[in-house]
């Protein structure tokens, strides 16, 4: 319910509850709940609903208190006094994720036939489904076949067009184990296959320390991107620096050990740079000695974090810092940069 203004007057304990705000802390819910994508065209509508008296329907995404964002119908509707004066704007939201699922899979399936109707041969069709499926449906998307005992990996595609030659390297130098592999378990028992791991299981199926490293860090990536986060990744520390000139981003995670400029100096040339929002910089490394934190802090970061991280941990840190920033008026923490390097000799 809010008032002839616009203002909020009144929500209820269940709205309250799934945005995870109170009536003390709601007053700029529009920020906090709406997707950024979302939040322009919401605002548009409500501004021509008040200065044209008019209700309105809108579907938007609104994040849940957990960060995880899902779909509802806003329904605006206003409640006028005998002479058609406004009393009281009513609100309600319906979420729709499940039929916005079935949308999208519908859209997605048409797309796909024809597309793949205009396509002859077998490795234009391959590339034509992982390009669809990223990233509507997943960051990174790749096509393995069994051929004579072997995995072979026929095609890739990811968010990030310079992370594929990563996806097909990673491939060569670790090719999907028997007795782990989720596609030879698919094709050993026809059923298809989907896992979720965790620190101690990576650990556990990891082959070397560079095998290691990297699931760790493609996790964290896609990690931060399911919690709402726009996520940008480079590989070394000159790459850090002009990605963060370039994206702005509001948060960088920085990895300390980096050939030619390692985090350290990438960190101190990113604080020299004019930057229109606060910027936060976290060391994330394996080096965790007093003296490594106390380099941390003169060369400019802000905190200072010793790998592994678990991402339940990560992500419970970064929703301390959102509600942080909005009590502090800083912006919103919805841009990431991560910057990992993937050191060459580990992948051989």
């Amino acid at each position: 319910m809010a008032t002839p203004e616009g203002l909020l007057h009144y929500a209820n304990d269940r709205w309250y509850g799934y945005a995870g705000l109170n009536s003390n802390n709601a007053d700029h819910w529009l920020l906090t709940v709406l997707h950024p994508e979302d939040h322009d065209a919401f605002i548009q509508r409500w501004a021509g609903a008040l200065s044209r008296i008019e209700d309105f329907e809108l579907e938007a995404r609104c994040r849940h208190h957990d960060g995880v964002y899902r779909w509802f119908l806003v329904s605006v509707s206003s409640l006028k006094d005998a002479n058609g004066k406004i009393i009281f704007w009513f609100g309600v939201s319906t979420d729709i994720q499940e039929r916005k699922q079935v949308e999208h899979g519908i859209r997605f399936l048409s797309e796909a036939c024809a597309a793949l109707s205009q396509i002859s041969d077998y490795q234009s069709t391959l590339n034509c489904v992982v390009a669809l499926a990223v990233p509507d449906f997943a960051d990174w998307c790749a096509i393995d076949a069994i051929n004579n005992g072997h995995v072979q990996r026929l095609a890739a595609m990811h968010v990030d067009p310079a992370r594929i030659p990563l996806i097909l390297e990673l491939s060569r130098c670790y090719p999907p184990q028997r007795n782990t592999s989720c596609i030879w378990q698919a094709a050993d028992t026809v059923r298809s296959q989907m896992k979720i791991y965790d620190e101690e299981t990576l650990a556990q199926y990891a082959r070397d320390e560079g095998e290691l490293k990297l699931m760790r860090e493609q996790s964290l990536a896609i990690m931060l991107r399911l919690v709402g986060h726009e996520v940008r990744t480079v590989s070394d520390g000159l790459q850090a620096i002009e990605q963060a000139v370039a994206f702005a981003p509001e948060m960088i995670l920085l990895d300390i050990g980096m050939p030619g400029v390692d985090g350290y100096e990438a960190a101190r040339r990113i604080r020299s740079q004019y930057w229109d929002n606060p910027l936060m910089l976290v060391a994330l490394t394996g080096w965790g000695q007093e003296e490594d934190r106390r380099r941390s802090v003169v060369a400019g970061f802000d905190y200072h974090f010793t790998k592994p991280i678990i991402p339940r941990t990560l992500s419970a840190w970064l929703r301390s810092c959102h509600r942080q920033s909005r009590r502090w008026g800083m912006c919103n923490l919805t841009s990431i940069c991560e910057c990992t390097f993937f050191p060459r000799a580990t992948m051989r």
